[in-house]
């Protein structure tokens, strides 16, 4: 078994530490926005809101890590593993 990727998820916190509820409830909105819609669109309109969607919530909630923080993972991740995994 080998880890084939990784994805980085975020979460803002407030000064105190504790979860910012604005942000977390702007990557709730922005997670809904990816269910699919009921409605066709008409002839001719590509529907593209779903493409959107995604790039947006990529954006609020994807952390992307150093070359240290992804070193440190993996340490982390082997050493608990207790072998190569990543």
């Amino acid at each position: 078994m080998r880890v084939l990727g990784t994805r980085f998820s975020q979460w803002r916190a407030n000064a105190d530490g504790s979860r910012n509820a604005e942000h977390t409830l702007e990557v709730m909105r922005a997670a809904v926005a990816l269910l699919p819609e009921v409605d066709t669109p008409p002839a001719g309109v590509i529907a593209a809101e779903a493409a959107f969607a995604r790039r947006r919530l990529d954006h609020l909630n994807t952390w992307q890590p150093t070359p240290d923080d992804t070193a440190r993972l993996r340490e982390l991740v082997n050493a608990k593993a207790q072998r190569d995994l990543m």
